[in-house]
């Protein structure tokens, strides 16, 4: 399980194999941004302030990507 705050991504092989499935994780690790975190907490403070701005949250996580 990777955890950034309110994000978790969950990988599993059903025991297949667990070498395989932490290379995924380790491979998935590696492109997410370490403050994504934060990015979810912005905008489950928006969602909470009923402020919801879809298209800025979108260029915001694209931007994190590039």
């Amino acid at each position: 399980l990777l955890n950034y705050g309110s994000l978790k991504i969950a990988v599993s092989t059903d025991g297949a194999s667990p070498t395989i499935g932490q290379v995924v994780r380790d491979k998935i690790s590696s492109i997410i941004p370490d403050d994504i975190g934060d990015l979810v907490a912005e905008a489950q403070q928006q969602r909470q302030n009923g402020k919801i701005d879809v298209d800025a949250t979108r260029v915001k996580i694209i931007a994190k990507f590039n």
